[in-house]
C-alpha cells in the first residue's frame, strides 16, 4: 500500500530532478572476482514513470545499494541464486500550490533461483492505492537495457552485457 506522502517546493523538486544520476550499467552487488558471464541481472521498470511514478532498488539481500552516491539503481548485477531486493516506489505526483506532493511505498521482492546470464524484470503493477511487483525471467542474454537522455538530443541505449 502507498504509505506516506512527501512534499517539496517546486524549485527544490526541479533542482533534484535535473541533478539525478543514472547507472549506465547494472550496479554490482556481488563480491569482486566474478566475470559478467557468471552473474544475473535484476532490473525494475516503470511503463510510464512521468505519470505513474517509478521503482528503484534500495537493498540487495539486506545491504543498501549506492543511493547516496549516484541515486538508487534500477538494475543490479548479482551472483546466481535466490536474492531479496528492497524496492522503493515514488509516485502519484501532484502539484499542491507551490509544492509537489507524492507518495512512497517500500516493497520487498524475492527472486528465487536466479540463473547466470539471465535478466529478471520486476514490473510495477498499480491498483487503486496499492503497488505490487510482477516478476518475469527474460531468459538468457536477452536484449534488455536502459535508454537514457533526452529524445532527439542525447538519448542513448545502454544494453546489459554478459
Amino acid at each position: 500500500m502507498l504509505q506516506l506522502t512527501k512534499t517539496l517546493s517546486a524549485p527544490v523538486a526541479a533542482a533534484l530532478l535535473t541533478g539525478c544520476a543514472f547507472h549506465q550499467a547494472p550496479y554490482v552487488a556481488h563480491e569482486p572476482g566474478l566475470a559478467p558471464s557468471e552473474t544475473s541481472v535484476f532490473s525494475v521498470i516503470t511503463e510510464n514513470a512521468a505519470r505513474n511514478g517509478a521503482l528503484e532498488i534500495t537493498h540487495v539481500d539486506g545491504k543498501p545499494t549506492a543511493c547516496a552516491q549516484a541515486g538508487c539503481p534500477v538494475w543490479v548485477r548479482v551472483k546466481p541464486g535466490t536474492h531479496a531486493f528492497g524496492l522503493r516506489f515514488n509516485g502519484d505526483y501532484k502539484l499542491a500550490g507551490a509544492f509537489i506532493q507524492w507518495q512512497t511505498a517500500v516493497l520487498s521482492v524475492e527472486v528465487p533461483d536466479m540463473q547466470a546470464r539471465h535478466v529478471y524484470l520486476g514490473r510495477q503493477v498499480l491498483s487503486n492505492d496499492r503497488v505490487a511487483v510482477q516478476l518475469q525471467d527474460l531468459g538468457e542474454r536477452p536484449d534488455h537495457g536502459l535508454s537514457l537522455g533526452l529524445e532527439g538530443a542525447n538519448r542513448k541505449y545502454h544494453p546489459v552485457t554478459f
